[in-house]
């Protein structure tokens, strides 16, 4: 029984609780379903609230119809709408206003920008953008195109983050690389730290079983001893390779394709930081960016024959003023001329 079962069966079967206040935020992205679920709660509910925007009703391809949200909040007497937006600045304001007044299928409404002007700009390439300093958001239509741009981001060395995905370069590597950048400045690591750089060193068959040996002696007379967090150090591990790696760059150790080792090398010697809670650039499909924000904003005017064929303009234009709407202050819009299909606003 999974989550979708339990909702069919409080829909067919439950008994909705007592409640004096119910809130539906992001009421716009609702299925079917889950709409039977919250009629189910109403019935035993005071006071009901929705909160939602149907401008950003993106999820038509889960099943979200937007005019189930719209009917709900038909009524305008009962309508209070949020006319001042903390986030978007005026030309930013206007840009996206441009989108949604083409639409067919909304409710009118009007909202105030920051008192910031913020920019808008238009380029025909991610290469016109300097992406060295400042905090970024790289947005695509699909994952696709993501995937093009984020190959055009590692060719100019820049680390990024990808929703979903993480960073830009593979967590074993880059543990790797900072463990054994420890042990070379004379540090010692844990057992499972030390193994982490061991399985990236390339040696043959009998030397990596002798390896592994040491490791688990080492391990032992550590856990005997309590002593375990001394005991791997770059000696250690030297006497596994049966060299001496003193002062050895990690490029020359590390079993990393010389790809992957310039990329590194690179995004090291830019300072970056990898900071998961506040990554500096973040490569990312509009959908998995709704919520999100950052002060500049790259949106990629590309798309696809599927999402411009579809037959429902509306749907696109919702989800491109999504990503318009998550520039703080600079929207920077790319329209790629070479371009096949795109989005024409």
């Amino acid at each position: 029984m999974d989550f979708t079962d339990m909702i069919q069966r409080f829909v067919s079967e439950g008994e909705a609780p007592f409640l004096d206040v119910l809130i539906v935020d992001e009421a716009q992205d609702l299925v079917p379903l889950q709409w039977d679920m919250i009629d189910r709660m109403e019935e035993r509910a005071t006071d009901v609230f929705y909160a939602g925007d149907d401008d950003q009703a993106i999820y038509e391809w889960m099943g979200v119809e937007p005019y189930d949200f719209i009917e709900r909040v038909h009524d305008a007497d009962k309508r209070v709408l949020l006319d001042q937006s903390y986030r978007v600045p005026q030309r930013v304001h206007q840009y996206a206003t441009q989108i949604t007044d083409r639409m067919f299928t909304r409710i009118a409404k009007k909202y105030e920008p920051r008192e910031s002007a913020g920019d808008l700009s238009y380029h025909f390439s991610l290469d016109e953008l300097d992406l060295e300093e400042g905090q970024w958001m790289v947005l695509c239509r699909t994952n696709y195109i993501a995937n093009k741009i984020g190959g055009q981001l590692k060719g100019r060395g820049l680390l990024y983050w990808r929703a979903g995905n993480g960073w830009s370069v593979s967590n074993k590597t880059l543990e790797a690389v900072r463990n054994f950048t420890r042990l070379v400045k004379g540090q010692s690591l844990g057992r499972t730290e030390f193994q982490e750089v061991w399985t990236m060193i390339k040696v043959d068959r009998a030397t990596r079983r002798q390896g592994n040996k040491l490791i688990k002696e080492r391990a032992q007379i550590g856990f005997d001893f309590e002593e375990q967090s001394e005991k791997f150090d770059l000696e250690l591990l030297s006497q596994m390779v049966k060299r001496d790696l003193t002062d050895k760059p990690w490029y020359e150790v590390l079993d990393v394709q010389a790809k992957e080792r310039v990329y590194i090398t690179s995004v090291l010697n830019s300072g970056d930081k990898f900071d998961e809670e506040n990554p500096r650039i973040v490569l990312s499909t509009i959908h998995k960016a709704k919520g999100g924000e950052a002060e500049n904003v790259a949106l990629f005017l590309e798309s696809t024959k599927a999402c411009c064929t579809m037959g429902d303009p509306d749907g696109e234009r919702r989800v491109f003023y999504v990503g318009a709407t998550r520039a703080k202050e600079n929207l920077h819009v790319i329209d790629n001329h070479e371009a096949k299909w795109k989005f024409e606003g």
